[in-house]
């Protein structure tokens, strides 16, 4: 390894960054997910008393990340009114898709924690699957679009002096859609009446906790 790699992984696991990514909300909530469905991982171990206690730990942070999302919907709107760039009717139409699933599923799933602390009388199991099927719409949504971005990339002409550019454009769209992949089988397994392999959903949301919280780190600590 380099000098300069090395400098840059000091500076990547060194307590400024992680001070700096957990102090923001999404940080935080992406590190806390990352250990959540690493609890479902640790839950096909083959004794029970390893999973009781992985599924109390799983259970709390679930309960803690809901609480969290009170009131997330509303970042949706602010993001629709900051909305300015221009790529067509298609990814547009994706985009607002994308958008609505995601407002639908935050809404959803504050009415899931009200009922769930017992604010509110309802059917949780229920409102959960719909939350999940909004995410679902949301999430396949987002996938179809950065799919259609990055065949656009693919096929795009470029000069020498924006083979960079597109090299890291390219790299941040296969995360997303890798990103957008994973949280559609994990929606997709919320929103089943029989919910899909344990261990899959857990691989599936860790690794997407993982591309989002590599999207969310302090990058100027690491230049």
């Amino acid at each position: 390894m380099s000098s300069c790699d090395g400098a840059k992984w000091s500076a990547l696991v060194s307590s400024k960054a992680w001070t700096t990514h957990l102090s923001d909300t999404d940080g935080r909530d992406k590190a806390l997910r990352t250990v959540q469905y690493a609890c479902k991982i640790a839950r096909t171990h083959p004794n029970a008393g390893v999973v009781a206690r992985f599924l109390q730990l799983e259970s709390a942070l679930s309960l803690a990340r809901q609480a969290f999302r009170l009131g997330k919907w509303v970042n949706i709107i602010s993001k629709q009114h900051k909305m300015t760039q221009d790529e067509g009717p298609l990814l547009e139409a994706l985009a607002a898709l994308g958008d609505l699933g995601i407002f639908c599923f935050f809404i959803l799933d504050n009415i899931t924690f009200c009922i769930r602390s017992g604010l509110v009388k309802g059917d949780r199991n229920r409102m959960m699957s719909r939350a999940a099927k909004c995410w679902v719409l949301s999430a396949t949504s987002n996938l179809t679009a950065a799919c259609l971005r990055l065949y656009r990339v693919y096929t795009e002409k470029s000069q020498d002096a924006d083979r960079t550019r597109l090299h890291r454009k390219k790299k941040a769209l296969l995360l997303s859609a890798i990103r957008f992949l994973c949280d559609d089988i994990v929606a997709i397994s919320l929103s089943r009446t029989t919910p899909l392999s344990t261990g899959l959903v857990g691989a599936c949301g860790v690794l997407s906790s993982l591309i989002q919280s590599y999207n969310l780190w302090p990058k100027r600590l690491i230049a």
